[in-house]
This record gives structure tokens, C-alpha cells and sequence, in this order.
């Protein structure tokens, strides 16, 4: 799957995590979207599903 093709079938929730992940970490993004730590942490799971983050110790970064 092509990066471009997974980001387009995310919803905007997920699109958003994925944007800041990297930048900020799990807290923040809880705080910034206003979510929950297991809709982060799933989305996260999702995205590594998808091949669009990879696990990187104890978090995610982006596979570009």
C-alpha cells in the first residue's frame, strides 16, 4: 500500500494522530484532539497494521 493511499483512507481523527505523531507525544495528542489513550494507542496499532508507523522502543514514528 502506498503511503498516500493509506493517509486517504483514514478518518480525520486518524489523520490528526497521524500528523502528530513524531512531533508530540501521546499526552499531548490527548489533550490537543481531545481523545482518549486507547484511541491513540489503537490508531497507532492501526497505522503499524497499515505500514504507515513503525514501533520504535516504546513509541511510534513514521515510516516515510
Amino acid at each position: 500500500m502506498k503511503i498516500s493511499e493509506g493517509l486517504s483512507s483514514l478518518s480525520e481523527k486518524e489523520r490528526e494522530i497521524y500528523d502528530l505523531t513524531g512531533k508530540v507525544g501521546q499526552v499531548n495528542i490527548r489533550k490537543k484532539l481531545k481523545v482518549s489513550a486507547d484511541t491513540v494507542s489503537n490508531t497507532w496499532k492501526k497505522l503499524e497494521e497499515m505500514g504507515l508507523l513503525e514501533k520504535d522502543g516504546k513509541s511510534y514514528k513514521k515510516v516515510i
